[in-house]
């Protein structure tokens, strides 16, 4: 292949790579197509028409010879003959009945509506060798093959007729299509057409919604497959980029409070042992709680970076063995926690990151409610995980605010009721992450009812 060559070639893939251009095609052909169907339909209707018509003249033909010989004397009927030789009509009187060649069903049936219902009127296909000579007035094209009518005149006698001519149908002539089946037919192509053009325009796009919807999801998701039109190509090669840059930024982000977190740790550690030197037992207590809610907070705040970040691989958890050591571990305190319900079956999720969000939402239950009931549930694809405890509850107004980081509705900051405010925020996340979800709701009974829908492993 020479260069020319392949330029040429380069620059028709690059024309028929853009999207503009594959519809502009898809849209050419597709009515092109639709307009070829439409002439087809056309040019069988025409042909059936005309030959309708000709049968019909056919018949017409038999019908005023037959008149025109039954009006005439039989001494004379040979001489009609011959004048009728110049319309490329043959007759001939027969002495018997007996006619070969192929049956016309169509034309008998057009003969026997003009003529009187006395003549029995026979007719067949003739072979070439046998059809009569166009006339020089004859309507019929010489092409046309030709056909012999045989019947008994009133007076007993035998008359042929062979004359030229087209007939649609060699057998009963069949129903005629109604028009709604050409314009179903017609509309039918229309749509296809329309379908396929909107799918090759919704196709790309459906592809980065359900691409943008996984990264809100997992911001570690493999990257599109940057294929397809040139403009789909773009957007997927954005895509990416910008994946790949929201991970940068939330592993930059990630490593920024590791740092800090890590750099803290020195002063606060030096400042806990200059603490445990105060005298005073009061102040010492307070000013150590002071810094125990600053740790707190550092350590939530990191763990709340973690929650977007992907670090920890997904694997298989025994969801069952995870809730019974977090239940055995709260008993051990003397807390009072109750299981009831089993997956009996492993979900996929990041080890921490599930044991991290179902200790948040324990924690809160038992520090606002003293006391609560776990229930598994499998809920269509997912597992919903119910935690309710017996405490106040939350105002209707404020179940959805408790979700944004440091907003915390019990003003205390006591180590047995206070928090960071984080908890809930760093366990809706990392349900979210995994393609789940965190709902808070008041029990009908009292209490507040936390449940989290975990989704399950599609089953193969």
């Amino acid at each position: 292949m020479s260069g020319a060559q392949r330029r040429e070639r380069g620059s028709v893939t690059r024309l028929f790579s853009a999207m503009q251009s594959r519809i502009f095609a898809a849209l050419v052909a597709g009515i092109l197509g639709s307009a070829a169907l439409s002439f087809y339909l056309a040019h069988l209707d025409r042909e059936r028409v005309l030959a309708e018509a000709q049968g019909t003249y056919l018949a017409e033909v038999v019908s005023h010879l037959v008149d025109l010989l039954e009006e005439s004397p039989p001494q004379e009927r040979a001489a009609q003959f011959k004048k009728l030789r110049r319309m490329g009509v043959r007759g001939e009187l027969r002495e018997d009945e007996a006619l070969d060649g192929m049956p016309l069903p169509s034309l008998e049936a057009l003969l026997k509506e003009r003529l009187d219902p006395g003549y029995d009127a026979r007719a067949r296909l003739l072979p070439p060798e046998r059809c009569p000579a166009a006339g020089r007035h004859a309507v019929m094209h010489p092409a046309d093959p030709c056909f012999a009518v045989r019947l008994r005149l009133k007076d007993g006698e035998i008359v042929q007729v062979a004359l030229r001519g087209r007939i649609q149908h060699l057998g009963p002539p069949p129903e005629r299509p109604a028009l709604s089946v050409y314009a179903l037919l017609f509309f039918g192509c229309i749509a296809a057409l329309a379908w396929a053009v909107a799918r090759m325009v919704t196709r790309p796009l459906a592809g980065l919604a359900r691409a943008a919807r996984s990264l809100g999801e997992n911001i570690e998701r493999e990257p599109l497959a940057e294929t397809g039109p040139a403009e789909v190509r773009e957007a997927s090669a954005a895509f990416n980029t910008m994946q790949a840059r929201l991970k940068a930024h939330v592993a930059e982000r990630t490593r920024m409070l590791a740092a800090i977190t890590h750099d803290l740790q020195t002063p606060l550690t030096r400042l806990r042992l200059r603490l445990e030197q105060v005298d005073e037992a009061g102040l010492k207590d307070k000013l150590l709680g002071d810094l125990a809610q600053v740790q707190a907070l550092i350590t939530e705040g990191l763990e709340l970076a973690r929650g977007f970040d992907a670090g920890d691989p997904v694997q298989a958890v025994d969801l069952d063995a995870l809730l019974d050591s977090l239940v055995a571990d709260a008993v051990e305190l003397g807390q009072a926690v109750s299981l009831a319900g089993r997956l009996d079956q492993p979900v996929q999720a990041r080890p921490l990151g599930l044991r991290r969000a179902l200790s948040n939402l324990l924690d809160n239950a038992l520090n606002y409610g003293e006391s609560a009931e776990i229930d598994v549930e499998t809920q269509g694809n997912a597992v919903c995980i119910a935690i309710r405890d017996h405490g106040p509850g939350i105002p209707e107004a404020e179940l959805e605010r408790v979700f944004q980081p440091f907003v915390r509705l019990e003003a205390s900051r006591s180590r047995h009721t206070g928090g960071t405010g984080l908890g809930l925020t760093i366990a809706r996340a990392i349900a979210e992450q995994a393609g789940g979800r965190l709902d808070l709701a008041n029990h009908p009974e009292g209490g507040l009812l936390a449940s989290l829908y975990w989704p399950l492993p599609a089953r193969t």
